[in-house]
């Protein structure tokens, strides 16, 4: 079994930072600019139980899901005319892309199966840590502006490492 990872962001993007693991095997984090790919093999268990997830990171957003899971055939990886079986993920502005062999990152043959944090009318939330406590917004705003709203007050801690 491959799994791909490919970055579509758009080209103003920084990286894309994802780290991806399975109940055996953490793969560690990696960050691909736009267009760059990761993969890794594996192969599934006797018991098909094999699972991979991966935490996704960019700009403000993350998101986490599984890339593989065996029991569940989800999502289908089954080979199309090589082997071993292969899964492409794409990564989008709006979206986590799914298809089953490498094709060009603009065709509509990738099928969305994950939207974006704050894609697809999703609200956002932004945050801003200030001394005197932390304060939120809906949009993002100049961080003198009285758009921000006052959440928590600050406490002083010690932390001691």
């Amino acid at each position: 079994m491959v799994v791909h990872i490919v970055n579509g962001l758009p080209d103003n993007t920084w990286w894309l930072v994802f780290r991806c693991q399975s109940k055996d095997d953490d793969l560690g984090y990696h960050q691909l600019l736009v267009g760059q790919e990761y993969y890794w093999k594996f192969r599934v268990n006797f018991f098909r139980t094999t699972l991979f997830f991966c935490h996704f990171y960019w700009e403000n957003k993350d998101k986490i899901f599984n890339v593989f899971k065996a029991s569940t055939a989800f999502p289908d990886c089954s080979p199309v005319h090589d082997d071993p079986p292969r899964c492409f993920w794409l990564v989008k502005d709006d979206g986590f892309y799914f298809s089953k062999k490498m094709v060009d990152p603009n065709s509509l043959d990738w099928e969305k199966l994950y939207s974006c944090p704050g894609a697809d009318d999703t609200p956002r939330c932004y945050w801003l840590v200030k001394d005197d406590g932390f304060y939120y917004s809906n949009e993002m705003a100049d961080p003198n502006s009285l758009d921000w709203k006052k959440l928590y007050s600050c406490i002083n801690y010690f932390v001691i490492a």
